[in-house]
Order: C-alpha cells, then sequence, then structure tokens
C-alpha cells in the first residue's frame, strides 16, 4: 500500500490512471472517503499496489538505500 497526497485538481478516478489501477480499487482501499466526489487538496489517500506477476523493475533514483526501496514497496531488504 502506498499513500499519495492529493493535489489542486485531482480526482480519484486521475489519481487510479497514474498508478494503474482502477477506481474500484482506490475506492475500496478508502473506507475514510463517504463520497468519491467530495475530496480536497493535500488530503492523503492509500493506493494498493496493482497485481503483477511478481517481477518488477524499479530505477534507484539518488539518494536511494536498500531500506528506503524496500520500505517504499513494502518487503524486507
Amino acid at each position: 500500500m502506498q499513500v499519495y497526497k492529493l493535489a489542486k485538481g485531482d480526482t480519484l478516478w486521475m489519481v487510479a490512471k497514474k498508478f494503474g489501477i482502477t477506481l474500484e480499487e482506490i475506492i475500496k482501499a478508502n473506507p475514510q472517503i463517504k463520497d468519491p466526489n467530495k475530496i480536497f487538496p493535500g488530503e492523503e489517500v492509500n493506493i494498493p499496489l496493482p497485481v503483477t506477476d511478481g517481477k518488477s523493475v524499479y530505477t534507484a533514483q539518488s539518494g536511494d538505500t536498500m531500506w528506503s526501496i524496500a520500505r517504499k514497496f513494502d518487503i524486507s531488504p
């Protein structure tokens, strides 16, 4: 699970597309959001990670550590 802070103009549909998941998956992961049409900039939403074949590629960024990458993907190093 990842957390995303909503920006001005975001919709849950746009966020879903950005992360490659469905709107329904975002709604299910965020039971605290009673009305998906009433979201606000700065609000944090849970982003479920898409189901994959178990293989993924991540390009390390400047400042990344083994621990920060593991934490980002909710895995142990």
